[in-house]
């Protein structure tokens, strides 16, 4: 059975600018706004609810390091971290540039910035969900009860698979119940799986179609 979240998650009840923090982890804070420019390997944090339009753009222009007005997808990898303060694997990055580089320039300009920041604030708030022990990621248990959750029946012997690829510490197999999926590992299985499911239902679909029609007798 195909996930019911929709092509992005369903809507946070986050108000805007507000983020929700793994237990623990340092709460940056910006005097004002955020600086125009940051290290290169700073992580992205979004700003304090106080004109969000406004923070958003400042956030915008401290991630684009070389001033040009646009994102590229080095620019947001260095930016994006995970709960362990690790950058997004490359593949994720370049899928969010996928989904949000409307207007094809392998970039991301300002106005497909404030959409794929609404799109993590809410992978964000399920994550949180599920990482039960706010650990910071999610291991095989948790992420077995996101995707009941997210309306999948999956053998234990398939989930395990799929929580094996996604998994940065390659132990899950090895040793069930010790591996872990990150923040950005868990966007990917769950963007990779529900495409994955709307292949085949197409394909189910368009074979159906194709079977003759059932010969009736007057």
């Amino acid at each position: 059975m195909s996930g019911n979240y929709p092509h992005s998650p369903p809507p946070s009840s986050l108000h805007a600018g507000q983020y929700s923090q793994y237990p623990g982890q340092r709460q940056p804070s910006y005097p004002g706004r955020p600086p125009a420019r940051q290290s290169a390997h700073s992580p992205i944090r979004p700003p304090h609810e106080n004109s969000h339009e406004a923070q958003l753009l400042g956030l915008f222009r401290a991630v684009d390091q070389d001033g040009s007005g646009s994102i590229s997808e080095i620019e947001l990898r260095r930016a994006l971290v995970n709960g362990d303060w690790t950058e997004f694997h490359p593949a994720t990055t370049r899928l969010m540039i996928k989904l949000f580089d409307k207007d094809m320039s392998g970039t991301i300009n300002f106005q497909e910035f404030k959409s794929l920041w609404n799109y993590l604030k809410q992978w964000k708030e399920l994550f949180v969900r599920f990482d039960k022990d706010g650990s910071g990621s999610i291991d095989i248990y948790e992420f077995s009860e996101a995707l009941r959750a997210f309306g999948y029946r999956l053998s234990p012997e398939f989930v395990n698979i799929l929580f094996h690829n996604y998994d940065k510490r390659g132990t899950s197999i090895v040793m069930p119940g010790n591996g872990a999926v990150t923040f950005d590992m868990f966007i990917q299985s769950c963007v990779t799986l529900k495409t994955l499911t709307e292949v085949f239902k197409k394909y189910d679909e368009d074979r159906a179609s194709k079977q003759p029609a059932p010969v009736t007798h007057c």
